[in-house]
């Protein structure tokens, strides 16, 4: 296996021009969520339950339209569904920076929703197309790389910009230029592939195509995912209290906290997600699991200041979990159909992740308010929901013994002759 040079800059120049797409998108699209929300709350002075509502739409429209857009790039393109995407990002940053009132919010900031949808999947998909299978996982690595870097920088330039101007506002400008020359890119810079089959011969195949992507491997895959984001998403709701009420950390450790994962997570991407590539899929996806269970599951014990490096360490071997694991399970998806489907395959991924994200952090906030009326322990009320969210990933990865066992059986039994070699 190549290294980190010549997998990107040794090879096909279209991985590093998806590359540098990958990484303004993700600087863009990784601040609207948190600046949307300070901006509704902060400024614009929505009611919470409104503001609840706006993000439970953005939610189900990124979710429920993750795999849809995924298979319009089999049929479309994926250049296709990445500039539909990013012009429809472009276009309602935009539009958000100039609402005055909250109300608009509620219909344009799900529609935002519609660009995450159809730009994650068609990239995953496009990076999938141009790399060999003994170095797909390490490219879709790239994936979190950019989201970790995207992620500190617009966060960092935005409350800058806050701080300068006094608004939100502002960054909603940024993002729409940001997205807006990731749009320039990918017109300019991305090739178009050729299509694989006549038109004919994609109305005739439709109803198999989507058979063969609908298969029982991949959609155990996706509940597999599902369910780990569905453990993951319980810790939204009590994240922030439990660090300041159960570990007492100050606004200066939790901001050096972030700085130090977002960094540590950006440089372990792509050499967690090589793993898979070296040492198999399904056995890094189990691996990743069970470890971020494990972490998952020793954060409790470990929250007090004094531990702060220890639980601060903890939280690092998480997260690198999550990169183990991710980009395995988009890869293996690829791997699982055949070549025309792979947007179809890495959608369903993607819906699954958000499906259980959606459903997680509602049942994050119910079982601490359970476990507080039944113990009245506020502590205890807090750390909860990391048990609860322990033994999610801990079913999830048990679930992929039988996904393996599933491969196998699908393998020799379901497969047609010219479809590609699955991986085991």
């Amino acid at each position: 296996m190549g290294s980190w040079h010549e997998i990107f800059w040794r090879k096909d120049p279209t991985r590093r021009r998806i590359l540098i797409i990958c990484v303004l998108t993700d600087a863009a699209l990784a601040s609207l969520v948190p600046f949307v929300n300070l901006y509704m709350s902060d400024e614009l002075r929505a009611p919470s339950e409104l503001t609840g509502l706006t993000f439970g739409g953005y939610l189900a429209v990124e979710t429920f339209f993750k795999a849809p857009a995924g298979a319009l790039s089999d049929r479309w393109g994926r250049k296709t569904v990445l500039t539909l995407g990013l012009s429809i990002g472009a276009i309602c940053s935009g539009l958000i920076g100039t609402c005055a009132a909250y109300q608009p919010l509620l219909y344009l900031f799900p529609l935002a929703g519609l660009s995450v949808a159809a730009v994650f999947p068609a990239l995953a998909a496009y990076i999938a197309d141009t790399t060999e299978e003994a170095e797909r996982s390490a490219v879709m690595g790239v994936l979190n790389l950019s989201y970790m870097a995207g992620l500190a920088a617009s966060a960092a330039g935005g409350f800058f910009l806050h701080g300068l101007v006094g608004t939100y506002r502002y960054s909603f400008f940024g993002t729409a230029t940001v997205l807006t020359m990731a749009l320039l890119f990918t017109l300019f810079l991305l090739p178009a592939r050729p299509p694989e089959r006549s038109l004919i011969r994609r109305r005739t195949d439709r109803v198999r195509v989507r058979l063969r992507a609908l298969s029982p491997p991949l959609l155990t895959l996706a509940l597999v995912i599902g369910l780990a984001q569905f453990g993951v998403a319980m810790l939204v709701p009590v994240i922030v209290p439990f660090a300041k009420k159960v570990v007492r950390l100050t606004d200066a450790h939790m901001g050096i906290g972030v700085v130090v994962a977002t960094t540590v997570w950006a440089l372990a991407s792509v050499p967690c997600a090589r793993l898979s590539d070296r040492f198999g899929r399904e056995q890094m996806i189990r691996l990743g699991l069970l470890s971020g269970s494990l972490c998952l599951l020793a954060i409790p014990p470990t929250g007090a200041l004094q531990w702060f490096f220890v639980l601060l360490l903890i939280v690092l071997l998480a997260g690198s979990a999550w990169l183990l694991g991710f980009p395995a399970t988009l890869a293996l998806a690829s791997e699982l159909v055949r070549e025309e489907e792979k947007g179809t395959a890495v959608g369903l991924i993607y819906g699954g992740q958000g499906a259980g994200a959606s459903l997680g952090a509602p049942a994050g906030g119910l079982f601490h308010k359970a476990a507080l009326a039944l113990t009245q322990d506020e502590k205890f009320s807090l750390a909860f929901p990391f048990f609860a969210a322990s033994l999610s990933l801990l079913l999830a990865s048990a679930m992929t013994l039988f996904l393996s066992h599933q491969i196998r059986s699908w393998s020799a039994v379901k497969r047609n002759p010219d479809d590609p070699p699955m991986s085991c």
